[in-house]
């Protein structure tokens, strides 16, 4: 796989930083929001541990990327094939989320994944997914409170998946 991990939006640098720590990175100052740049073999295996997408930087996403998304993987045509947010559960999660979801819905990737810090926060993030404060219900399955996110079966255009930072750790690992 050729290319980087990307990370802009608000809340995107924690969470890439939690999820990449131990991996190598520059910041990088041409960007209008904070983020991590991971390059080199360690982007590389952080990246196939999410998905096997090529990433790019940001000056070839579309002004609809630009918007929302945390992360975008884009096919050598520069179409989105994956689309990925970084999740933190925060104040405006009712409201945030489903417009997460809206706009990696928009760009139709053949993979809408979400990465949360665990199993409380990936539940948090489905019951925002089924009753948003507006608009429509976004995902209509329901799992129980002790259902492992990893069983979950949902194929939605804003939601493909959805990886803890455990499991993402243990994709890097096996990798490595």
């Amino acid at each position: 796989m050729n290319g980087r991990l990307l990370a802009t939006g608000p809340d995107a640098e924690a969470t890439v930083r939690e999820l990449a720590s131990g991996f190598a990175a520059v910041g990088d100052d041409f960007y209008r929001v904070g983020h991590r740049l991971h390059t080199g073999e360690d982007a590389t295996d952080l990246a196939e541990a999410i998905t096997n997408a090529e990433f790019r930087e940001a000056d070839s996403l579309t002004d609809t990327l630009r918007r929302r998304l945390d992360t975008a993987g884009l096919d050598a045509d520069g179409e989105v094939i994956v689309t990925g947010e970084a999740e933190r559960t925060n104040h405006d999660l009712r409201t945030g989320v489903p417009a997460d979801y809206d706009a990696m819905a928009a760009c139709e990737p053949e993979e809408a994944l979400w990465v949360v810090r665990n199993r409380d926060a990936a539940h948090d993030v489905l019951g925002a997914l089924n009753d948003p404060i507006e608009g429509e219900q976004r995902v209509e399955k329901t799992y129980s409170e002790n259902s492992p996110p990893r069983q979950w079966k949902i194929d939605t255009d804003g939601f493909t998946d959805v990886l803890t930072l455990g499991r993402v750790r243990n994709r890097v690992e096996e990798t490595i």
